[in-house]
């Protein structure tokens, strides 16, 4: 993927010149008008969204009603703010215990031990298209867990 971006960039963004008529051997790069361009510079000016306790709390309650009482969920919850639109897509493997419960002899009831991502994605999405964000998993598996 890297290199790709490379190579557009390269071929249709900049034209790099040799400036030989400085002692030292500099570079200019020259943009030319290209429709990226201007999309281009804008997301390379958006800030990181910081990922607070609030927001793994509320993905955490949201996940948990999405998993209910099985042992594996693939989809997506989203976290929706008046600054960002987020989505956790992933796949979860859940393990799961028995309570020893004396009252409850009509179910067994479980509780989750452990929760592992199989795969997991954040996406962070504002007005001027994606963003990135500082989302971790082992931050969120201490809400999880």
């Amino acid at each position: 993927m890297f290199n790709k971006v490379k190579q557009f960039i390269f071929e249709n963004l900049a034209r790099i010149e040799n400036n030989s008529s400085s002692n030292r051997n500099l570079f200019k790069i020259h943009i030319k008008q290209h429709p990226a361009t201007a999309l281009f510079l804008r997301k390379s000016k958006t800030t990181m969204i910081n990922i607070n306790e609030s927001i793994y709390q509320a993905l955490a309650q949201q996940l948990f009603k999405e998993i209910g009482s099985g042992n594996y969920f693939n989809g997506r919850i989203e976290y929706d703010t008046e600054e960002f639109y987020a989505t956790l897509r992933t796949t979860l493997i859940v393990y799961r215990e028995p309570l020893d419960d004396p009252a409850d002899t009509s179910r067994s009831a479980t509780r989750i031990t452990e929760i592992v991502p199989v795969w997991w994605e954040f996406d962070t999405v504002q007005a001027v298209g994606s963003v990135p964000n500082d989302f971790s998993w082992r931050e969120f598996r201490e809400y999880l867990l």
